[in-house]
């Protein structure tokens, strides 16, 4: 293990792991479905909640540039990659010309959303990466100017002005109008951490209480879908999906002692990046994956997606080696 896998916190990536794998599966379920429904009422604001948690406070400008620069590599590199592998399938698999091709490759970005708006053409799971990218610019630049103290306003404001917008369909480029939204979740994630004394004090009590409000909201029929732009009920709809990520945690640092799960889990949670970008190009194996048992095609895809992912990890890894060698020499 290198120095960043030794100083990460093992629940938080087997929490990653547990929405990334519930992600999958979410996406091989019909719509309306309980178990879908079940997963989309937490997995997307998991992700950004976890991302809050982990993120730390920038002491000055010099930290935020270093931020922006970090998260343009991390984020938004990869999801050109991913994206461009995508372009290139289309060209040479569909046949589509590569003029045509690369105009709608152009569009999908510009909107970068999870689907069609204003008839342009949706960018796909890659929209996380284009929002996880502005929505960490944005709420590091309202810290930087209003402080812990009272940032807390704009998010909620933005929040607010983020669910306005979804209700008379208003959709802005590059998915800002979910940028507002996501980036409450980043505060919600850090006010989560400072305060995670309490939860830890009162895990079983805060647990149950969480378990019993995101059970009857989701029997309700209430369940957010960042993605999709859809909110209902506004602040239930967000106050669920903080109490199912409360029972994530919960359940996260339960498997902390099944060493040998943990472990596997922690893993996965650590390549969430490239698995999404996997996940996003798996509909090209689709004759290969499919299955008339839903059952049976949610595990062949999270086969296909894990196997997928960890050879590009075990390759990544490989290269840098060589490079270290090179460099050492």
């Amino acid at each position: 293990m290198n120095q960043n896998t030794k100083n990460r916190i093992m629940w938080i990536d087997i929490a990653k792991a547990i929405a990334i794998l519930a992600m999958i599966i979410g996406h091989t379920f019909l719509y309306g479905t309980t178990i879908r429904n079940l997963i989309f009422s937490f997995h997307m604001p998991l992700f950004f909640i976890l991302t809050g948690f982990t993120m730390k406070d920038l002491t000055g400008w010099k930290d935020y540039l270093k931020q922006i620069k970090k998260d343009i590599i991390r984020i938004i590199a990869p999801c050109m990659a991913f994206q461009t592998i995508n372009l290139l399938l289309v060209i040479f698999i569909n046949r589509i010309e590569p003029g045509e091709a690369f105009l709608h490759f152009i569009w999908q970005l510009i909107w970068a959303s999870a689907v069609d708006v204003n008839g342009y053409p949706a960018l796909g799971a890659l929209w996380f990466l284009v929002v996880l990218f502005w929505s960490k610019t944005y709420y590091s630049l309202v810290r930087l100017l209003l402080g812990k103290d009272y940032s807390y306003i704009i998010f909620l404001l933005g929040g607010a002005f983020g669910i306005l917008l979804s209700l008379y369909h208003i959709y802005l480029p590059q998915s800002w109008d979910i940028v507002f939204i996501v980036a409450l979740f980043l505060w919600i994630g850090r006010y989560l951490k400072d305060h995670l004394g309490i939860f830890e004090r009162y895990t079983e009590i805060i647990s149950i209480v969480a378990v019993c409000i995101w059970t009857y909201l989701w029997v309700k029929g209430i369940y957010i879908e960042i993605g999709t732009r859809s909110y209902p009920e506004s602040v239930l709809c967000i106050i669920e999906s903080i109490c199912g990520c409360l029972c994530i945690f919960t359940f996260s640092k339960a498997l902390e002692y099944k060493k040998i799960l943990a472990g596997y889990l922690s893993y996965i949670g650590r390549a969430t990046l490239i698995i999404l970008g996997v996940h996003h190009l798996d509909r090209w194996a689709w004759g290969i994956i499919y299955s008339d048992s839903i059952i049976l095609l949610c595990v062949k895809r999270i086969v296909f997606d894990l196997a997928f992912s960890m050879l590009i990890v075990y390759l990544i890894e490989y290269v840098k080696k060589i490079f270290q060698r090179k460099n050492s020499t």
